[in-house]
């Protein structure tokens, strides 16, 4: 039988989750590359696997505008991708959830005051870039797609009332894209 990757191959990709167990276990790898033409990290693109709190905090050249970013976690997914030439979706950048709670707060200290709207707007935008650059230099034309902002509407149809929303506004998505 044909796969679904060549099933459909004409219409759109067909991708799956994966994290360094999958891609580096006895059969998951193969049913990868059989089935599927794009992949998405489960976890370790996620900003509390990637922003770096040490780092940012020892960080004394950008004033509390820039988070340090460490994907030594991802590296191997990222490579078995390459490597099978298989697509990456990426996700996610803004999220209410897995989103450290200390990059909201002034220098940094969730028992402080939030930052305001126009540190955390910088801080967005340093943010998405350096992962962006981080991509573009390291895995150029890798990656198809982005999840620029998940789950921003909560269960009763409104938006979340979360830290991106709190300190930024209810225009953090339109910032987000921008």
């Amino acid at each position: 039988y044909p796969s679904l990757r060549e099933t459909y191959s004409d219409y759109f990709d067909i991708g799956v989750a994966v994290n360094p167990a999958t891609v580096s276990g006895e059969y998951y790898p193969d049913l990868i590359c059989r089935q599927f033409s794009s992949i998405t990290n489960e976890n370790n693109l996620k900003p509390d696997t990637i922003i770096d709190k040490n780092a940012t905090l020892s960080d004394t050249e950008n004033n509390g505008t820039r988070l340090v970013l460490d994907f030594s976690k991802v590296s191997s997914e990222l490579d078995f991708a390459v490597a099978n030439n298989l697509k990456v979706r990426g996700h996610t950048l803004i999220w209410h959830s897995q989103t450290p709670e200390w990059i909201f707060y002034e220098n940094f200290d969730p028992e402080g005051e939030l930052a305001s709207r126009e540190l955390m707007l910088t801080r967005m935008e340093n943010y998405i870039h350096d992962v962006f650059t981080f991509a573009d230099t390291n895995y150029p034309g890798l990656f198809y797609a982005w999840d620029i902002v998940n789950e921003a509407v909560d269960d009763s149809g409104g938006l979340r009332n979360s830290l991106w929303r709190q300190t930024i506004g209810d225009d953090y998505i339109e910032q987000a894209f921008a």
